[in-house]
């Protein structure tokens, strides 16, 4: 917060007492989160496993013998929608088997943190005062599903998209309309949540004296994305889909509604999480309580900020949540599941509108609110440190199991694997960032790991609706429980039948 100070007032003493404490309190509030968090995330960098996608995207080209048909084929399913998905491909595909993985990595985390210090400087020139703009920095950070969108090169259009639109929406604020729009276009074009949500936010977040001009120009950036997706979606069912089946996707979500949020907001994450670490978990949370039972006063006690009155409450709370609505909608019209990635940019929003509606409000009982804010963290904390460990267990039983089956075949055999689980780790956090390799088809991980080429084949009776595949011509037919129970213990061997 700016503070004017006259050397010759008597006030001088006091407000350098109570402003500079607050400024240097929240700035480090900010770094030890930053810090926490990429302490947690380490050993995911360190390890560099790929995931899913990547492997693929690592392999085929080098069997294909270049580009051209892997291109192809992406055109030809996804038309012109998100073209950051090159971005990704490049990235991915020219660094799997020249650098550490771990690198790769590095780029959405970078951009995870880039765009927590964009979100300050937009609430900042909102004229929010020290501490909210450092606290919407502190609960981007904290986002208790975060990891699939911060530690997924293969989802890397998420954070980059939401960067960019972080930064359309800093220069719209200063009236570059120019840099602004493109910086809009290439949101659009990274991650579809923002086409319909930016107009709006930047009408939220301007100056009174150009917002208007400044959401045309938003508008139209989105409405040439629009223009340019309905024109060439591709063949992907899950996105050329017509009006009416679109209407029968936003009503048949009914649990969707529910779940969708209550995953994304950390309720489920939170309190496996809370149980895995348990009894260590209490001394976790209460670290954080008593954190935010000391700090809650030094940080919000006399803030300066004018209230909304009752109709400005009403209006700017409707206006969040039909951001929040525009946010979700490209999901409500298409079939999607609960994955953490597609919850992000609804997190983002969180960030700013929190700050941005709580600097309102005068808080008379500021140690319970640090206490319900600590609670938060602590839980927080928790689940994103859950999930890494079982991104780290999942990786490590890829690799193992991989060369087991190298161990057991040659190349060309059929494998078929019955009763697959959905995660090695149970329960473990929703999303696709916690799966392992046999959930899917593609062998390629099983090649990029060990050499060896496989046909591989899998089902169960919850997620396929049998409990082995088709086992004609099968070479080796692996039960999952026993495989997972075998490597987890190194001894005993699984049940294995050759037909």
């Amino acid at each position: 917060m700016a503070v004017r100070i006259n050397p010759n007032s008597g006030e001088t003493r006091e407000a350098v007492r109570i402003t500079y404490p607050r400024k240097a309190l929240a700035v480090w509030m900010v770094w030890v989160t930053a810090a926490l968090l990429l302490a947690i995330v380490a050993p995911v960098v360190v390890r560099g496993g790929l995931l899913a996608d990547e492997y693929i995207i690592c392999e085929r080209p080098i069997h294909e013998g270049g580009y051209t048909a892997y291109l192809q084929e992406i055109w030809r399913d996804t038309g012109v929608v998100r073209p950051a998905r090159f971005i990704e491909l490049f990235l991915i595909s020219e660094s799997c088997t020249t650098i550490h993985y771990g690198f790769v990595i590095l780029v959405p985390l970078v951009l995870k943190l880039a765009a927590a210090v964009l979100l300050a400087k937009v609430l900042r020139r909102m004229d929010l005062p020290t501490p909210w703009p450092e606290i919407g920095a502190v609960l981007w950070l904290l986002e208790p599903v975060g990891t699939e969108a911060a530690l997924w090169p293969a989802a890397l259009h998420v954070p980059l998209g939401l960067v960019l639109g972080l930064a359309a929406i800093r220069t719209f604020q200063d009236g570059r309309f120019v840099l602004a729009g493109l910086a809009s276009l290439g949101a659009a074009l990274s991650v579809e949540q923002v086409i319909f949500a930016l107009p709006l936010a930047v009408w939220l977040t301007c100056p009174r004296d150009h917002r208007r001009r400044a959401a045309v120009v938003a508008g139209v950036m989105m409405m040439i994305v629009l223009a340019a997706y309905a024109t060439w979606p591709g063949q992907n069912e899950r996105q050329a889909l017509t009006l009416g089946e679109r209407w029968q996707q936003l009503m048949a979500k009914r649990a969707w509604y529910v779940f969708f949020p209550a995953a994304g907001l950390g309720l489920y994450s939170g309190a496996i999480g809370f149980q895995w670490a348990f009894p260590y978990s209490t001394a976790v949370v209460a670290v954080f309580v008593l954190a935010g039972w000391w700090m809650a006063p030094r940080l919000l006690e006399g803030h300066t900020v004018p209230p909304l009155r009752a109709a400005n409450t009403i209006e700017s709370g409707a206006a969040a949540g039909l951001l929040l609505v525009l946010i979700n909608l490209p999901l409500i019209v298409t079939e999607v599941g609960y994955s953490a990635r597609t919850f992000t940019p609804t997190w983002l929003a969180l960030s700013g509108a929190i700050p941005w509606m709580a600097a309102r409000v005068r808080w008379r009982r500021l140690r319970i609110v640090g206490v319900i804010a600590g609670t938060f963290a602590g839980f927080a904390i928790l689940s994103l440190t859950f999930s890494v460990f079982v991104r780290l267990r999942t990786d490590t039983f890829n690799r193992a199991a991989a060369q087991w089956i190298a161990d057991r075949t040659q190349n060309g055999s059929v494998v078929a694997v019955c009763d697959v689980a959905r995660t090695v780790v149970d329960p473990a956090p929703l999303g696709a960032f916690h799966l392992h390799e046999l959930h899917s088809i593609w062998p390629h991980w099983i090649e990029y790991h060990t050499g060896r080429v496989v046909e591989i084949r899998r089902s169960s009776e919850r997620y396929w609706g049998s409990r082995c595949p088709d086992l004609t011509g099968a070479d080796l037919v692996i039960q999952f429980p026993e495989l997972t129970a075998a490597l987890a213990t190194h001894g005993r061997r699984p049940a294995v039948r050759r037909p």
